[in-house]
């Protein structure tokens, strides 16, 4: 038996709305869902974004994909530079997707049916955007564990992809994205004091960025590079891989 499982999120959307069927799904925003089938033999249909593929062998490809309910997995997309049935296109980074895949073991899965759901082409009409979603996606890569059950973190990274080709300042977006991913992991509290190394108005700032979803005003606000300096030093010294 099928059964919709919803990620369990604190950030509001208008995403979060209870899907009774695979079908209902499909038809409308799978993105914050996923469907386990025969737990058993580690079949797994789920949605998911792509944060990084590489090619493997000659006409397969390799992709992490962040899901909902099972995290940052490895999967390994059969044929996917094959002539005849080619995915590459459905394969690349910053892809919505919809896939069933099976355990090879390990952490690693194989998949050989998916599905574009939605390839977020308005990221890739501005340069700065762009850049900005791949360091969202860069931000996933550093700091998720694999198979690491992260439904907020997921979630977040949904609203803030489609927030993003509306910003003014792409950079700030990706800045607070990146606030707030510290804050998920629990290494950052900036409300209970202001931290070391940066001013009161930037503290205010950092606030905003770490707290807000008012995409407007975290996209109006004037970064200094001090506070850019401080955000990527905290980051790194967290996550050496960023």
């Amino acid at each position: 038996m099928v059964k919709a499982i919803p990620a369990r999120s604190d950030y509001s959307s208008k995403d979060n709305v209870n899907l009774p069927s695979r079908a209902a799904v499909s038809r409308f925003n799978p993105g914050l869902y996923a469907i386990r089938l025969n737990k058993s033999m580690d079949l797994l249909h789920t949605n998911g974004i792509i944060t990084h593929a590489i090619a493997f062998k000659e006409y397969d490809r390799i992709i992490s994909l962040f899901t909902p309910n099972n995290g940052l997995i490895k999967v390994v997309v059969k044929g996917a530079f094959r002539e005849k049935h080619s995915q590459g296109a459905t394969t690349q980074p910053l892809g919505f997707i919809e896939a069933e895949c099976v355990r090879r073991g390990g952490e690693l899965y194989s998949c050989s049916n998916l599905e574009m759901i939605d390839s977020h082409t308005a990221l890739r009409n501005d340069i700065k955007t762009l850049q900005a979603a791949c360091e969202m996606l860069q931000i996933i890569n550093a700091t998720q564990l694999a198979e690491k059950n992260a439904p907020k973190l997921y979630q977040l990274l949904r609203i803030y992809l489609k927030q993003l080709p509306l910003a003014e300042n792409a950079q700030a977006v990706a800045l607070s994205f990146k606030l707030k991913t510290l804050r998920h992991e629990g290494l950052f509290h900036p409300h209970m004091e202001q931290p070391h190394g940066i001013c009161k108005d930037d503290h205010d700032q950092v606030l905003v960025l770490t707290y807000s979803l008012d995409f407007p005003l975290i996209a109006s606000l004037p970064l200094s590079g001090s506070l850019t300096q401080y955000v990527d030093s905290l980051f790194s010294n967290n996550f050496i891989r960023a």
